[in-house]
């Protein structure tokens, strides 16, 4: 027969999980002319790898909705570029 998966319980402290994951969460450019911020961003206005940034947006992301990265919101950015 088949060998049954095998894992680990392993008790974590507390810990303020949102907070993690924002800190590795960095701002998402769109489109090559728009950049979405979130409010634990500073703004880094001027030069970026190509050149000066687009626009920054800033958003206050939900547990769902927020990120920018989703298909649809990118093919809307693209659309009214």
């Amino acid at each position: 027969g088949e060998t049954p998966p095998r894992f680990e319980v392993e008790l974590l402290g507390a810990r303020d999980w949102v907070s993690q994951v924002q800190s590795d969460w960095a701002p998402v450019e769109l489109a090559g002319c728009l950049r979405i911020l979130f409010p634990w961003h500073a703004d880094s206005a001027g030069e970026g790898s190509g050149g000066a940034l687009p626009p920054a947006l800033q958003l206050q992301p939900g547990m769902a909705f927020g990120t920018g990265e989703h298909a649809t919101t990118q093919l809307c950015v693209r659309g009214v570029h």
